[in-house]
Formats: structure tokens, C-alpha cells, sequence
């Protein structure tokens, strides 16, 4: 029996390089032969394939987690970027607000100062009118 698995394993590495017709044609007369070989064979590679496809499959879940955790970063920076340059913003309105409210402020005294000067020479002409 331990020769037989050499000689199937043997084939095997054979199959893997190319030469695989000629395993497929070889090992089943040797299956038909030794029928308790194959069937113990058979759950091991059932096994062994159950295994492999497992290991892609965490593989694959590990690799969408750093994807995601990778995303989750880009878009909690793009997130802080944008508040601050709201908050960029927000200063730079305010000041704008705050200088345009002096410029206001400055021309309503300018306003009212003009008027108090004006005020008198406008009385003097009334008086003047009326005699």
C-alpha cells in the first residue's frame, strides 16, 4: 500500500509538471485494483481541498479588512481635511464681516459729521431767506 501511494504520488508530481495524460491513464487500472486505497485517498483530498479553499477564503477576508481599514482612514482624513477648511472658512468670513462692519461703522461717522457741519450753514441760509 505505501508503494502504491509513492507511485500515486509520483504521478502526481508528474501531472503538476505536464506529463498528466499519461498519470490519468496509469492510475485508474491501480484505483480499479486496490479499491480501499482510493477510498481513503478520496477524503483526504476532499480534506485537503476543504483546507485549501478555507485558507483563500480567510485570505481573501483578511485582504478586504486592510482594504477596508484602509478606506475607513482615507475618508476619516478627507473628513478632518474638510472640517478644518470649513473652519478656514468660517475665520476668513468673519473677519471680512468684521472689517466690512468698521468700513460701516467709519462712513456713518464720516456721515453724521458732514450733516453736523452742513447743519449750521443750512439754518444760516434759512434765517437768511426768511428776512
Amino acid at each position: 500500500m505505501i508503494a502504491e501511494v509513492a507511485k500515486q504520488m509520483g504521478e502526481y508530481e508528474n501531472a503538476q509538471k505536464g506529463n498528466n495524460l499519461p498519470v490519468v491513464v496509469e492510475s485508474v487500472p491501480s484505483a480499479r485494483q486496490n479499491p480501499v486505497a482510493v477510498n481513503t485517498m478520496l477524503p483526504d483530498l476532499a480534506k485537503e481541498r476543504e483546507r485549501m479553499a478555507q485558507r483563500r477564503l480567510e485570505l481573501m477576508e483578511r485582504k478586504m479588512e486592510r482594504e477596508l481599514a484602509a478606506q475607513k482612514r482615507h475618508s476619516e482624513e478627507q473628513v478632518a481635511r474638510l472640517e478644518k477648511l470649513h473652519h478656514e472658512q468660517q475665520k476668513v468670513q468673519q473677519e471680512q464681516h468684521a472689517q466690512l462692519l468698521a468700513t460701516i461703522q467709519q462712513q456713518q461717522a464720516m456721515m453724521f459729521d458732514l450733516i453736523k457741519s452742513l447743519a449750521p450753514v443750512h439754518n444760516e441760509t434759512q434765517e437768511q431767506a426768511q428776512t
